[in-house]
């Protein structure tokens, strides 16, 4: 009816900013990328993960469907816990699991636990996903508390088509940083392992721009200099919205002429074994997805960026060089 008329939405986008659903989808690939591998001998002790999820997305249950597989699984990861102590696979001896509703952000109602009792019991609270806990995450030192913290990075993501895919990253992205130092313990701390704080009035939101970010990052991780960190960061992006726009609906994103998007991608680093020949491998950063919000706030962008809109207008529906928008073209 309104053919000269953009919408700031994809039919069915719901495929990757429902937490669930875009467990689902991650489920969906890695299964058939394994299947297709399956001919290859593989093995690595946990090679069961490779089938359940990518990597880029941690290992996740929909405990309204799939409660007793994730019980099973709980409990084969657990044994695996007690009898692992090769360092080689550190990041996966502990069975920490954190609960997050399917379509609810800024942290509420989420539950880190290694008690099977509990997770079945907040079973009855919401529906809710069971996601594999990042225990071996990639911390910043924040100089204020003489400390290590988790922090999490939030990229804007344009998608200007389906079908072909463009897709671009917002240049700028925002840092959001934990306020006490992180450790394996008090998992009801949410100033320990919890990062969004712009909106809890009495807590202290530490604000660094992302230049000073990676300044200070390649000064702490000198072996890991923040450039190539960014590169794998795209490739995920690019991952994602490749695997949203592989499925017809209502499994994927559906193309749309009239249709814009921006979307905000939460990411994690984690310390992993690098893919290597060597018999002691050493830990390299790889971003792990946390969610991916539509219709993102973006006080604090307009704030510290006032030209932000006109960039994302400009790229989105002006259709401007990247250059002139402060962009990354991905795709």
């Amino acid at each position: 009816d309104s053919p000269n008329t953009y919408i700031i939405n994809f039919p069915g986008e719901y495929i990757i900013t429902v937490k669930d659903f875009l467990a689902s989808l991650a489920a969906s690939i890695a299964k058939e990328s394994y299947s297709k591998q399956s001919n290859v001998v593989t093995l690595i002790d946990d090679n069961i993960d490779t089938k359940l999820s990518t990597s880029w997305h941690p290992v996740t249950f929909n405990l309204v469907y799939e409660l007793p597989q994730f019980c099973a699984y709980f409990q084969s990861n657990y044994n695996k816990c007690i009898i692992s102590n090769n360092e080689s696979v550190r990041y996966v001896k502990h069975n920490l699991w954190i609960l997050k509703p399917w379509n609810l952000g800024r942290g509420v109602a989420i539950v880190i636990t290694d008690n099977l009792d509990r997770i079945i019991r907040t079973c009855d609270t919401n529906p809710l996903i069971a996601s594999r806990y990042i225990t071996d995450p990639v911390l910043f030192y924040r100089d204020d508390l003489q400390a290590n913290v988790k922090f999490d990075i939030r990229y804007v993501v344009l998608l200007r088509s389906v079908k072909p895919l463009i897709l671009y990253s917002y240049k700028v992205f925002w840092l959001r940083f934990a306020n006490k130092p992180f450790i394996l313990d008090d998992f009801d701390e949410y100033d320990r392992h919890f990062t969004v704080m712009n909106y809890r009035s009495a807590d202290n939101l530490k604000q660094i721009h992302c230049d000073e970010f990676v300044e200070l990052f390649d000064k702490q991780y000198p072996e890991h200099k923040w450039s190539k960190v960014e590169s794998r960061i795209h490739q995920l992006l690019v991952d994602i919205f490749q695997a949203a726009t592989k499925y017809p609906s209502p499994r994927g994103l559906t193309h749309s002429i009239q249709s814009r998007a921006l979307y905000a991608v939460d990411l994690l680093l984690e310390w992993r074994p690098a893919v290597s020949l060597s018999a002691s491998p050493k830990n390299d950063m790889y971003p792990v997805v946390c969610e991916v919000n539509f219709s993102p706030d973006c006080e604090r962008a307009c704030r510290y960026h006032p030209n932000f809109f006109n960039d994302v207008y400009s790229c989105l529906f002006l259709d401007r060089s990247p250059d002139l928008c402060n962009v990354h073209k991905l795709t």
